[in-house]
């Protein structure tokens, strides 16, 4: 009985590895087309306006530090 069992487990083992398998790559591709249709049906993104939307290439103002004053290098932060 148990040469039998043996033989089977080696036979079915692999089968179950190969069906596992399958179903992981089917459950990845539902994600994925899941995604994507959720994707598809949101809103595309509308711009809110504002000074950095009238004028693309104005200088940003500075977010963090001090800002340099003219003639005088900035030096490295330490």
């Amino acid at each position: 009985f148990w040469d039998q069992f043996k033989a089977f487990l080696e036979a079915a083992v692999p089968v179950a590895a190969q069906a596992a398998l399958f179903y992981l790559i089917v459950r990845f591709a539902l994600a994925v087309a899941g995604l994507l249709l959720d994707v598809a049906r949101s809103p595309a993104p509308q711009p809110q306006g504002g000074p950095a939307d009238a004028q693309p290439n104005a200088p940003r103002p500075q977010l963090a530090g001090r800002q340099a004053r003219a003639g005088i290098p900035e030096r490295a932060s330490s």
